[in-house]
């Protein structure tokens, strides 16, 4: 029996180095592919194509010409909607793919050349700990606040919204422009490495339609702006006085310092 399945077997399911090697290489793009479309609307669009693919194989086996005919039709103009609807996912997915090959930001290549880390990580821990001195100081004031920190140069939902600032990082500066007289303090910060690059940034709204009715404008803005790009949105709501953080779509609330300074720094070092 195993003999006449094995005769049964098309030529290419022979196992060898390039079989394996084949499997793996399509394995890791499709998981990339669907890590970036996780936590994203996009994911239930492709749920409909596969429902889509499989009523094409069903009308082709079963000889329905007329449901042929309707897939042979809207599938070419189909496609280059798709390209335009999952043009954020294909973006997330390149960069993340680049930042994780060898040559990319977490390669060990890159990570093997990199003389100064020490020098990294400490610009790491600095940009944590002077936010968090921010945060304290936001919530002992009642006063809310929105960072994004991008770990890499995928700003553009656009600080040209805001007001560009190009400074040093420091608790002293970001606790002005969240100030309720500060004429910054509306919007968002976008903190890139050790530089605040911009304040009063207009971020996009999470179309997240499940989100209880309590999680206000500002959280809804910073799940927005991760659901599509690789960066941590960091929250101290003005009305309850707590911290919350959201990544990659998912808001996290009532998070102690601690716990958001680690998250700070796993974030920036991705």
């Amino acid at each position: 029996m195993m003999q006449l399945f094995l005769i049964q077997l098309p030529a290419w399911t022979s196992f060898s180095l390039f079989t394996v090697l084949d499997f793996t290489i399509v394995a890791i793009l499709v998981l990339f592919f669907l890590k970036a479309l996780k936590s994203t609307p996009a994911i239930n669009i492709l749920i409909a194509l596969l429902l889509c693919s499989s009523l094409y194989f069903l009308a082709k086996k079963f000889d329905m010409p007329l449901l042929r005919l309707l897939f042979k039709t809207i599938v070419p103009t189909g496609l280059i909607g798709l390209i335009v609807v999952f043009q954020p996912e294909l973006r997330k997915f390149l960069i993340n793919f680049g930042k994780n090959s060898p040559l990319g930001k977490n390669g060990f290549i890159t990570k093997f050349f990199t003389s100064d880390i020490s020098s990294i990580e400490q610009m790491q821990e600095i940009t944590a700990e002077q936010i968090g001195k921010c945060l304290v100081y936001c919530v002992a004031n009642k006063l809310g606040a929105l960072i994004v920190l991008v770990p890499n140069s995928d700003v553009d939902y656009s600080i040209e919204s805001g007001v560009q600032i190009n400074g040093i990082i420091s608790s002293k500066l970001l606790e002005s422009i969240f100030e309720k007289q500060s004429p910054l303090h509306d919007g968002a910060v976008i903190v890139q490495g050790s530089q605040i690059l911009a304040a009063r940034v207009v971020l996009p709204i999470t179309d997240d339609t499940n989100l209880p009715v309590r999680v206000g404008l500002r959280h809804r803005a910073a799940i927005g702006c991760t659901e599509h790009h690789d960066v941590l949105a960091i929250i101290v709501s003005e009305e309850k006085n707590k911290i919350s953080y959201a990544y990659e779509g998912k808001l996290l609330e009532n998070i102690t310092l601690d716990d958001l300074k680690k998250k700070i720094i796993e974030v920036m070092k991705n």
